[in-house]
């Protein structure tokens, strides 16, 4: 009920229990107390001395815009009782307030729902709209719709459809260039959302927040077995579920002998994220971007298991993860798995074939054609272990020095030394016509100690900081035993100060700066 001081309305025209439309409230307040061209809500809402919720907007609290009040009347005030409602949902309209906060809720969404129906009406109309959705868009749904054989085709097409839209060529397609473009840019944005743990609590509030964020992690391993989908869904479990594998078997069951395996293969390769999958799907520039995105938060670090579960699950699993690479794949965790004797077998074959020596190319394709397939694989493996920005000071250095017989990875490769175990050090950057090497140490790659503690285990090589330093002091000790000058650069330096780093190279290679 809205509360109005009587000394704005004229007096003789008021009756207790008056029934008014709100086109004739405005001939029963005094003309100096009305605003010129306001609605009337406006005009209320400036005089009001109180009014109960149910009269205001959810979002904003401005009044709702109403049809029909009820006067009542007493000896200093007079009360306006709602009888209808221009909206009938809890909000206001844009000609009462253009600033409501309204347009930041998704239309759809429970939120939006809830303050506009209550929640009631809102847990009926979305198990409404669940039910309604439940087997649409499926083959059977398209074939019981269409008839088998055109069915099927509007089935292909509308998986096509969504493939392509989930691309940027789609987007700009539908869009245009500039429009599509920006609907990609969101829509990627919108894939990067991760319902972590700051998630939960600035939802339910700290307490209940890690409560459920914990219940959350719990069952996510949980969803994908057995016995969740037969506990869902009863005797249909076990069928869902093994339809929901995919495997050799189905494929050949599904496409026959030759094509199953085929398809069987395709599908395995697109499930995979790697640079080429990425490059295909999003373009270089931005697969080059999202794959490097995806190296960084993959990686089993203490703030990453943080981020991913939670500080103290992230902690728990860390720990055990240190715990589980603790010794493995030594000659002792050989011989406590298998015993003494097949224990030393299987650890001298382990110890055989990790690594790719020339020896081993030789014997499986001889002499010529395993040296150029071991130097074929040694370029291979060059493309995926430099660093990009590396290269962007190498390029700086190769342009003031270009008489020089250079090497680094976009200029011609890398520069590679044979060790004693026929295995290869690689030279970030080497001018051999001084024989001085730059060596470009990426903080995390080389564990920079201003990051990393010795005990920490950088999970892309499942090694700790410390034994990363170790085989770096054995790769400069093995550089300079060939009588080649050696400076280290590290990343952290080199973004802080790229002037300061550049002009140290130039001072370690013997070259002038002058423009």
């Amino acid at each position: 009920m809205i509360t109005l001081p009587k000394n704005i309305f004229v007096e003789n025209k008021l009756k207790d229990n008056l029934e008014l439309d709100r086109r004739q409230i405005r001939f029963y307040i005094k003309p100096e107390f009305l605003i010129k061209e306001a609605q009337i809500e406006v005009v209320i809402m400036k005089y009001m001395i109180k009014c109960d919720d149910i009269d205001k907007c959810s979002f904003c609290e401005y009044l709702r815009r109403f049809s029909k009040v009820k006067l009542i009347v007493d000896d200093s005030n007079v009360y306006f009782l709602v009888l209808e409602y221009a909206n009938e949902s809890k909000i206001c309209w844009e000609s009462v307030n253009p600033l409501c906060k309204k347009s930041e809720y998704k239309r759809n969404s429970r939120e939006y729902l809830e303050k506009t129906i209550g929640k009631e009406i809102t847990e009926k109309k979305i198990k409404s709209r669940s039910d309604n959705m439940k087997g649409r868009y499926t083959e059977k749904w398209f074939i019981k719709k269409y008839g088998e054989l055109e069915g099927k085709n509007k089935r292909q097409e509308y998986i096509d459809k969504l493939s392509k839209m989930s691309t940027k060529e789609g987007f700009i397609e539908k869009y245009g260039i500039e429009d599509g473009t920006n609907r990609w840019q969101h829509f990627t944005d919108q894939l990067k959302f991760k319902r972590d743990e700051s998630y939960f609590v600035n939802k339910y509030g700290e307490e209940l927040g890690k409560e459920k964020y914990k219940e959350t992690i719990e069952n996510r391993s949980f969803r994908n077995t057995r016995e969740y989908f037969v506990e869902k869904f009863g005797e249909e479990g076990n069928k869902r579920f093994n339809n929901k594998i995919c495997n050799l078997d189905k494929y050949i069951q599904k496409f026959g002998e030759v094509e199953g395996p085929i398809k069987y293969k395709e599908y395995c390769e697109s499930k995979n994220i790697n640079l080429d999958n990425l490059v295909k799907k999003y373009g270089e520039d931005e697969g080059k971007r999202k794959f490097d995105e995806f190296r960084d938060k993959s990686k089993i670090t203490l703030e990453n298991m943080i981020l991913r579960y939670g500080e103290e699950i992230g902690k728990k699993k860390y720990e055990e993860f240190r715990e589980k690479l603790k010794g493995k794949c030594n000659l002792q965790w050989y011989i406590n798995k298998y015993g003494e004797e097949e224990g030393k077998r299987r650890h001298e074959k382990f110890r055989s074939i990790v690594g790719v020596r020339l020896y081993r190319y030789i014997e499986k394709y001889g002499e010529v054609e395993g040296t150029i397939k071991f130097n074929e694989y040694i370029k291979k493996i060059s493309v995926y272990r430099y660093s990009k920005i590396s290269q962007e000071l190498f390029w700086k250095i190769y342009e003031k020095n270009k008489d020089h017989n250079i090497f680094f990875h976009e200029l011609n490769t890398e520069f590679s030394i044979k060790r004693e175990d026929n295995r290869y050090y690689f030279l970030d950057f080497f001018d051999s016509t001084i024989n001085k090497c730059i060596e470009f140490n990426g903080d995390y790659f080389h564990a920079n100690k201003n990051r990393f503690k010795e005990n920490d285990v950088i999970d892309i090589c499942t090694k700790t900081a410390g034994e990363i330093w170790e085989e770096d002091e054995r790769k400069l000790n093995y550089i300079k035993s060939k009588n080649i000058e050696v400076l280290v650069i590290w990343e952290y330096d080199f973004r802080s100060n790229k002037e300061e780093t550049i002009n140290k190279c130039f001072q370690f290679l013997g070259v002038s700066n002058d423009s």
